[in-house]
């Protein structure tokens, strides 16, 4: 299993466990995590899922075109380690990772 993070904006960390294949907006919807609404369900079209990648243990997959579409319209200043928690999965060579919700 992998180690999860997120740390909200009022500085409140919540830490799960995920399997293989769960994407990061599924787990914070499920876990409350303040300030994940995942708006489009997780298609890549809103960035109301937007965080940035404070650590990675292991491999972690880069952000896709398409993704990187949508950080760069949606976000008015993305920092080098933005994402869309509805596009990083939980993989087997991903150990832990630490993620931070970024204000709308």
């Amino acid at each position: 299993m992998t180690q999860v993070t997120f740390t909200q904006t009022d500085g409140t960390q919540i830490t799960v466990e995920a399997n293989n294949n769960e994407h990061l907006m599924k787990l914070a919807l499920e876990n409350g995590v303040e300030g994940i609404t995942g708006a489009c369900g997780g298609s890549c079209m809103c960035a109301t899922c937007h965080v940035s990648v404070d650590h990675v243990s292991g491999n972690l997959a880069g952000p896709g075109e398409m993704e990187e579409e949508i950080l760069d319209m949606e976000i008015d200043n993305p920092l080098a380690t933005s994402r869309l928690c509805c596009q990083i999965f939980v993989a087997n060579d991903l150990n832990a990772i630490k993620v931070t919700v970024q204000e709308g």
